[in-house]
């Protein structure tokens, strides 16, 4: 933990997330936390009133509220102070879109994940990005919490042995996404089963490589599965399983991780993220805290507050934000670990496995390689 000179603040444009709440929100005030950025542009909404009323409510220039993300892309990229990131907060279906049109012109994009339903736009995006050679994230903002990258070092060190079980669950009541713009609501793997697949690879190390899915739609009239059971094999021989509901009556957001090795055991919940319980085998359960003694530096770098003062989401996305002006900047001895392209193809694999699975009565299949 420690102070951060900044010296000039980078720009951000954003596409999507024009209410006052939401996730649009989330990232404003993520990217606003470490002064690391300032809100510089926007198409906000395709409603041309509610597009601008985002802007001026936001302190956007007028004469950068662009009235859709092509004009954006044009229109920034004609700018000699054009916006050095590009948040895409849109809706699912357009995210690959989106970011492609800013990834052709050069500009550093953050995409909101899903990345893509199924492998054939995410490959195609992939594609650009590698060709642009900028930076580009996904939103998996699991990975800007500090105990959960206290988690990885662990297992990455060895301190569990080898890993033999991953246990995920993502489960809250009533979390119905609606139906904006006449689009159908997102199913809760595409949505949160999607972090748990990412969690899983990022503290385990290891790649899904076979699924079985099953899901189930209790909520009625909802069109797509509110529940979702996955289990999975990793690379190495460990085995996964995640839960995820938008139907856990009594529960709020309750998400919880697991990894058993044979060595020991970590348990981490996000009502208390600032812990982490790590359980050795034939020895007295050990209690983690964020800003405490014994933290790998990732952990250490990711804590802003003092231990004992909690914190949570928004630092999480925080983190995120640094982590990629980091990268854009390139500043020496940063260690971004900000997910990626990468990320984001793994997220799409997936999903089209699961769908798969799903459609075969919960046969396993294989998930293709990043």
């Amino acid at each position: 933990m420690g102070e951060l000179t900044v010296s000039k603040r980078l720009s951000l444009g954003m596409v999507g997330g024009g209410r006052p709440a939401g996730i649009g929100e989330l990232h404003r005030l993520g990217a606003r936390l470490d002064g690391r950025f300032e809100l510089a542009a926007g198409c906000f909404s395709r409603d041309p009133a509610r597009n601008r009323d985002a802007a001026r409510r936001l302190g956007v220039d007028p004469g950068r509220c662009y009235a859709d993300f092509a004009a954006m892309a044009a229109g920034e990229a004609e700018r000699p102070d054009r916006v050095d990131l590009v948040a895409v907060v849109a809706p699912n279906d357009m995210h690959v879109p989106v970011a492609q049109a800013f990834v052709e012109r050069g500009f550093n994009v953050l995409c909101e994940k899903p990345l893509a339903l199924t492998l054939g736009p995410a490959r195609a995006l992939q594609a650009a990005v590698a060709r642009a050679n900028a930076v580009f994230a996904v939103s998996h903002y699991f990975a800007g919490f500090p105990m959960l990258r206290q988690a990885r070092a662990m297992v990455a060190a060895g301190a569990l042995g080898p890993v033999r079980v991953v246990q995920y669950e993502h489960a809250s009541e009533g979390l119905a996404l609606g139906r904006p713009d006449g689009r159908p609501p997102v199913g809760a793997i595409a949505d949160l089963g999607v972090h748990g697949a990412f969690v899983a690879r990022f503290v385990a190390g290891a790649r899904i490589e076979r699924l079985a899915a099953d899901a189930a739609q209790f909520t009625p009239g909802r069109g797509v599965e509110d529940d979702a059971r996955v289990l999975m094999r990793l690379s190495g021989g460990a085995r996964a399983a995640i839960w995820v509901s938008h139907a856990a009556a009594g529960l709020r957001r309750g998400v919880g991780l697991r990894v058993v090795g044979a060595k020991g055991a970590l348990d981490w919940r996000i009502g208390e993220p600032d812990l982490l319980r790590h359980a050795p085998v034939g020895e007295p359960v050990r209690l983690l805290q964020r800003g405490g003694d014994g933290l790998d530096e990732a952990a250490r770098s990711a804590s802003r507050l003092p231990s004992g003062h909690a914190e949570g989401t928004i630092e999480a996305f925080a983190t995120l934000y640094r982590d990629i002006a980091d990268a854009i900047e390139k500043r020496p001895g940063a260690a971004p670990l900000h997910p990626t392209i990468d990320d984001g193809i793994a997220g799409a694999a997936f999903i089209e496995a699961c769908a798969g699975s799903i459609a075969r009565g919960g046969a396993w299949v294989d998930v293709p390689p990043v």
